[in-house]
């Protein structure tokens, strides 16, 4: 389908919706991650994060990407689409994903999420997404393996996390 946008009566543009819509997509193999589940990914994914938001761009994760020791932070309205796996192999105390203030409006769908070594420890810092801070954050559709050992699976922790939506997530082996 076309669209025309004519700014004045001299002239106007036709461009597709597709072409008017398209959001830059990132994946961490572009920023060095190898995606085999056992090479550490940490570097790549913390690169990822920082290019997405200096892009406003859409993260895509396709493979499993191990990052053992660094975790999301989010502070900028994001969309993450899985259905690539983020494995957690030894017992960090962070969480993948943190939202923290600025990330309104944010989007995960579809991660799996896998820690291969978890935690008995009954600490938040352990779960898979944390929600600290934001206001109509998604969380639908994601995988979470807690290793028959994670304490926490989704949470949103604070009030100041409003308007959250948790749906279809599946939490197994805690």
């Amino acid at each position: 389908a076309m669209v025309a946008f004519k700014p004045s009566d001299t002239g106007g543009v036709g461009l597709p919706l597709a072409t008017i819509f398209k959001r830059l997509e990132l994946a961490p193999e572009q920023f060095g991650a190898v995606g085999d589940g056992s090479t550490n990914d940490s570097t790549a994914f913390t690169n990822l994060i920082a290019a997405a938001k200096t892009h406003k761009a859409r993260i895509q994760l396709r493979a499993d990407y191990n990052i053992a020791s660094v975790g999301g932070s989010i502070d900028f309205p994001s969309h993450i689409i899985g259905p690539g796996k983020l494995i957690r192999p030894n017992n960090t105390a962070t969480p993948f994903l943190s939202y923290v203030a600025g990330s309104d409006n944010s989007i995960l769908e579809g991660v799996r999420f896998s820690y291969t070594n978890g935690s008995t420890t009954a600490s938040v810092a352990h779960s898979a997404v944390r929600i600290t801070a934001g206001r109509n954050i998604q969380v639908v559709n994601n995988r979470i393996d807690g290793g028959d050992k994670l304490y926490a699976g989704l949470i949103a922790e604070t009030t100041s996390a409003l308007d959250c939506l948790f749906e279809g997530n599946v939490i197994t082996g805690i």
